[in-house]
């Protein structure tokens, strides 16, 4: 019996390019994989339900559907349809290497509920030249997780994913992830802005979840096994002007619920570390706000640093935190380590 997989794709206005990305998906169909595509249009202007109603209407594995929901209410709604044991996220301008499913295959033959890879930015124009994927490694999981928050020492590629693309995970796990991220994001205004509306935090968490669950190895294929499609209206570029708002406080955001969680499996100095880099985190987003002129959110920013900080207290992880803090510090000045993606 194939192993089914189902990739939720929401799209609005990309009718140039959101075939590609449909197609990058049916690629990873072989002797063993069967995928399947739920596309929900954001009631496109630009005729991109009709027409890819018109160009699927003879294949049953991409299911077209229309709504006006938010792009994080689609995707929720997309993860109650999954029918499969498998899922991901697939983006409406970017590609998937025709190796992904050297990862499907390496997840399904190793019992694994979860693998990632790495992904490469490109220009739309173009695809990037992918390569197979010749080796994956195994990292205990919290040695990993703390490779998103500045520990990454021990990890050959330091550019790590944030975009959902580059992972696939089970559908139980995805199912999880959706409630974590409404119970979390509902605990704030600043939560709920950044998260629910930019739509920025959630797509980290779903690597920081799968880290968190599963308790053994984190299996990582060392290749690039997605395009991140740069042009004019991508999140990449959009946001580029608005670090100090938008990617940075919603990834923020998604780091400190992983924080949280960690807390609660008593893992003290692993939490610690986390803390430590949340506290410069939260301070450097508050100084670059002050330096440019920008006070919106700051007093929630403020809010949500003493909150780490008095949880840091609560668990005794002070003197822990501390070693976070100056090792981070020295880390950040030496600046030998830069950010790698494999070849």
């Amino acid at each position: 019996m194939k192993k089914e997989i189902t990739f939720i794709l929401p799209t609005r206005n990309r009718k140039k390019w959101v075939t590609r990305a449909i197609d990058s998906c049916l690629n990873c169909e072989d002797d063993i994989i069967k995928p399947y595509i739920i596309v929900i249009d954001g009631e496109s202007e630009d005729g991109t339900y009709d027409y890819l109603r018109e160009v699927y209407r003879h294949n049953h594995r991409v299911q077209i559907l229309r709504n006006n929901y938010s792009f994080m209410d689609a995707c929720f709604y997309g993860v109650k349809l999954i029918k499969t044991e498998l899922s991901t996220f697939m983006y409406d301008d970017d590609i998937l290497s025709m190796y992904f499913k050297q990862m499907i295959t390496h997840m399904s033959d190793h019992g694994k509920n979860f693998v990632m890879g790495y992904g490469q930015v490109s220009n739309i124009e173009k695809v990037y030249p992918f390569k197979p994927v010749d080796d994956f490694k195994h990292y205990p999981n919290l040695q990993f997780l703390l490779g998103y928050y500045g520990y990454r020492t021990l990890i050959e590629y330091t550019f790590l994913p944030v975009s959902p693309i580059c992972c696939v995970v089970t559908t139980n796990l995805l199912k999880q992830w959706m409630v974590h991220v409404v119970a979390f994001a509902e605990k704030s205004k600043m939560r709920k802005y950044f998260m629910l509306k930019k739509n920025v935090g959630p797509d980290l968490m779903i690597y920081l979840l799968s880290i968190l669950a599963n308790k053994e190895e984190i299996c990582v294929a060392t290749a690039i096994v997605a395009q991140f499609s740069a042009h004019p209206t991508s999140m990449t570029v959009t946001y580029e002007t608005y670090m100090d708002t938008d990617l940075s406080i919603g990834y923020w955001l998604a780091k400190i619920w992983a924080f949280e969680y960690l807390l609660t499996t008593n893992n003290k100095k692993e939490s610690a570390k986390c803390a430590a880099y949340l506290v410069l985190s939260g301070i450097n987003i508050l100084i670059r706000k002050f330096i440019r002129l920008k006070f919106k959110w700051t007093l929630s920013v403020f809010k949500e640093v003493f909150l780490i900080s008095l949880k840091v207290w609560r668990h005794m992880i002070s003197l822990y935190t501390l070693t976070g803090v100056l090792f981070l510090i020295q880390e950040n000045f030496r600046r030998e380590i830069q950010d790698t993606t494999p070849a």
